[in-house]
């Protein structure tokens, strides 16, 4: 009877044996091996003018104690991409492990520096990602350490405003013998007036919904959002009904005149 149990338990010490042994041999699921596709370089759809911008190989160097960084040429205008060329600050905090990829992180904006938040990642992610993952990020344009916007002066904002606007009927006016002053009323201000109206409508409409910022900017000042959020709060009264009658009359009346103005123009060209 000794016997038979000794062998049973050494039997059963060699069965558990086999099985560890097997079960070594078969990875668990999450241990599966990672398969990294290389995704083509330049897609087939690009053209040729931006083919060289997808293509180029970052040069990257050290910055920022435990960053690489790099300039990548972007175009100023993907629309014209011959029309000139910027550069953008990339930079990476590569992987203290096993790489498994790359990770492109965004602070959003506007105004957000990328490579700030790639300096800062250490105590935003944890230890397991930064081990498997490369994390990337870039300064937009105008931001950080990426090329500056380049504002216009005086002249080429006048220029730029002025593109739209039909100098012709003025030189006309003036050709014709009128002054200045009554081409500007008579030729200038019909011109201007259905967008000055539109925007005078847009600010108007606005303003009835900017009582939180109202309400938290005004001090003691009671404006006139505040004034009808206070009113309607008891419940609508006459007065409310008066107050909305009277905007959609003068709403109506002002884009009634707008078309006005605007048929009139249509008829002076």
């Amino acid at each position: 009877m000794l016997n038979s149990s000794r062998g049973l338990r050494r039997g059963l010490g060699v069965a558990l044996v086999a099985l560890l042994v097997l079960s070594g041999c078969t990875p668990p699921r999450h241990q599966s091996p990672v398969v990294e596709t290389a995704a083509p370089i330049v897609p087939d759809d690009v053209a040729p003018e931006v083919a060289e911008f997808y293509s180029q190989t970052p040069e990257w160097s050290e910055c920022r104690e435990e960053l690489q960084c790099a300039d990548v040429r972007v175009p100023v205008d993907w629309d014209e991409p011959t029309a000139g060329e910027i550069t953008i600050r990339v930079a990476r905090n590569l992987a203290s492990g096993t790489k498994i990829g790359s990770l492109f992180v965004n602070p959003g904006g506007p105004g957000g520096s990328g490579v700030d938040l790639v300096e800062q990642i250490g105590t935003l992610f944890g230890e397991r990602l930064l081990e498997s993952y490369d994390i990337v990020g870039f300064d937009p344009r105008g931001v950080g350490e990426s090329a500056p916007v380049q504002c216009l002066d005086d002249a080429g904002k006048d220029a730029l405003y002025s593109r739209d606007f039909d100098y012709s009927t003025v030189e006309a006016s003036l050709d014709l013998g009128a002054n200045e002053t009554r081409t500007f009323l008579r030729i200038v201000v019909p011109a201007v007036l259905p967008g000055v109206i539109a925007g005078a409508l847009v600010a108007f409409t606005l303003s009835f919904d900017e009582f939180v910022i109202a309400f938290f900017t005004a001090g003691t000042t009671v404006t006139f959002p505040i004034q009808i959020y206070s009113m309607i709060r008891f419940g609508v009264t006459p007065e409310i009904n008066a107050i909305a009658t009277f905007v959609v009359v003068v709403s109506i009346t002002l884009v009634l005149l707008s078309q006005r103005l605007r048929g009139r123009e249509a008829a002076l060209t």
